[in-house]
């Protein structure tokens, strides 16, 4: 365990922004994580769990308690396809062990930054998968009560980028290990555009099975092809400060999307269920707003993915959440729409 007082948590952000902690906290246990907790409450100061601080925005005034991180590791997979992680582990660690095992499920989710233990918070997707999809269960720390409890997928309350441990009940849960259920040699998903583009310009030779066409990738083929289409579009969060997508793509009802449809002809849409669909809000940021590539000071969008917001070095906390706001009320002037953060603001 490391406990480190006043410590930047610019250093523990992706964003590369945010004021001291009072108490910073690496756990590698569960006890370790027991202690720190007791010890916050019998100072009465608040605390908070962070994974690899890929997906949150630090105020610039700090946090006035303690900061904790676990880092409780351990990862394996069964026979079965049964793949157990611990909540320290680095997200693409456990996919880079899925598809070496040659199991399917997870390949879509490639070169996501973050922890495992996060990935259920967030239900983490992309390329037409989320986590919700493949998760067993939930093991967590009850913060209320310092007792252990396992959580089934439909405890978890899986929606958009949201889940049960974001409400204030949930919030008492800090998750410890994730349960995957996988598929040895399983099909592979590569309904997504930008998936069925790449492999329509990358030929493959080789079968996944007797019965698979020749034209079906591998399970490791997919996973290679979403880290370079993630490449391509977005910023590398090793170079610049990042936390990848800033906001969420706006889900709205059969209704708006007709209005939206009338006043933008070529607007392209996903269906969530009969009666919502979801926008690719990159695309109105490019096509409706003009803000691909757009700039103020140190903060800006990406040129190649406006979902992403970059700190070019220099920017505040407070520099990113004025310029967040500038990109909110444009969508909202432009559309009637407004948008919502993917990043968590502490």
């Amino acid at each position: 365990m490391k406990i480190a007082a006043s410590e930047p948590l610019a250093r523990h952000s992706s964003l590369r922004t945010g004021g001291p902690a009072y108490f910073f906290a690496e756990v590698d246990s569960i006890k370790e994580l027991s202690v720190v907790i007791d010890e916050a409450k019998k100072k009465s100061l608040p605390f908070v769990v962070v994974g690899e601080g890929t997906n949150v925005l630090f105020s610039d005034h700090g946090f006035i308690g303690y900061v904790i991180r676990p880092k409780i590791m351990g990862i394996g997979i069964s026979d079965d396809g049964l793949l157990v992680a611990g909540a320290g582990e680095r997200w693409d660690d456990v996919v880079a062990l899925s598809v070496a095992e040659n199991f399917s499920g997870i390949e879509n989710l490639a070169w996501i930054p973050g922890s495992a233990g996060a990935a259920p918070i967030q239900n983490i997707g992309a390329y037409g998968v989320e986590i919700k999809d493949v998760l067993e269960w939930v093991e967590v720390f009850d913060s209320s009560t310092g007792t252990q409890k396992t959580l089934q997928r439909d405890e978890c309350a899986f929606g958009y980028r949201d889940s049960f441990f974001k409400t204030s009940a949930g919030k008492e849960l800090i998750v410890i290990r994730i349960a995957l259920r996988l598929v040895k040699n399983g099909p592979v998903n590569i309904l997504y555009k930008d998936l069925q583009n790449y492999f329509a310009v990358t030929p493959i030779s080789i079968q996944t099975s007797a019965s698979a066409p020749k034209s079906t990738p591998t399970i490791a083929e997919v996973r290679e092809a979403v880290i370079k289409i993630r490449q391509a579009k977005l910023p590398d969060i090793a170079k610049i400060g990042t936390a990848g997508s800033f906001f969420k793509n706006p889900i709205v009802s059969n209704e708006t999307h007709r209005m939206l449809l009338e006043k933008f002809p070529d607007l392209p849409s996903f269906s969530v269920d009969d009666s919502y669909k979801k926008i690719p809000l990159a695309w109105i940021l490019d096509k409706v707003c003009g803000l691909n590539g757009v700039r103020d000071g140190f903060v800006g969008l990406y040129e190649t993915q406006p979902l992403a917001l970059v700190n070019f070095g220099g920017a505040t906390s407070t520099d990113i959440k004025n310029f967040a706001k500038k990109i909110s009320d444009t969508v909202r002037e432009k559309t009637n729409l407004d948008i919502e953060w993917e990043v968590n603001f502490i």
